[in-house]
């Protein structure tokens, strides 16, 4: 469909070898890119491939992969483990997905690191914390996605970068970990990684 058609032109386009800000270093990574089936505003087959062609985007232009995914488990899982090589570095952005699925990525992808934001602070935020608990401090990333997920107490508020030590601290609190330096510090070590 028409749809389809202009997805395919507009991948096709970044896909160029001769994009200026890819070959000046400007471009770090691809993505934000995956799956969101929570809103179901576009087909599934359509965010497949698309996904799919961003995965190969990644691997030609030799870039680190962020990858969303939101209600969408079995089919990320699927397609990157056959498309997305395991040593890929990769960026599991605003996780708020299972445990299972945080356990089997990890597992699967040793350079794959999983971002939390303000969420993990929200009062309804069990299996969140759950996930970070079991979660390595050297495979976690910490993030705002801002504008959303405004840690409490700012919940509500434009998030910003500012409030990472909010989500470090929750982080620190959650493993134990009584100076939130250490989480701070690893976490920038592991962004450096990605």
């Amino acid at each position: 469909d028409e749809l389809s058609q202009k997805a395919s032109a507009a991948i096709a386009r970044k896909k160029h070898p001769r994009n200026d800000k890819i070959q000046n270093g400007k471009v770090v990574a691809v993505g934000e890119c995956g799956l969101d089936y929570h809103y179901n505003r576009s087909p599934h087959d359509m965010q497949k491939k698309a996904f799919i062609d961003q995965i190969e985007m990644a691997i030609q232009l030799e870039l680190p992969l962020v990858v969303h995914a939101r209600a969408a488990e079995q089919d990320t899982m699927e397609i990157m483990k056959r498309y997305c090589p395991k040593q890929k570095p990769i960026h599991l952005h605003c996780f708020s997905d299972s445990l299972p699925y945080a356990q089997f990525m990890l597992k699967e992808f040793p350079n794959l690191y999983i971002g939390f934001t303000g969420a993990i602070t929200f009062k309804n935020a069990h299996q969140n914390r759950n996930t970070v608990k079991h979660i390595p401090l050297s495979r976690l990333l910490l993030e705002t996605d801002g504008p959303y997920m405004c840690p409490v107490p700012y919940r509500g508020k434009v998030a910003h970068p500012g409030h990472i030590p909010l989500v470090a601290e929750q982080i620190a609190n959650i493993h134990g970990i009584k100076n939130v330096d250490v989480v701070l510090k690893q976490c920038r070590l592991n962004a450096t990684n990605v």
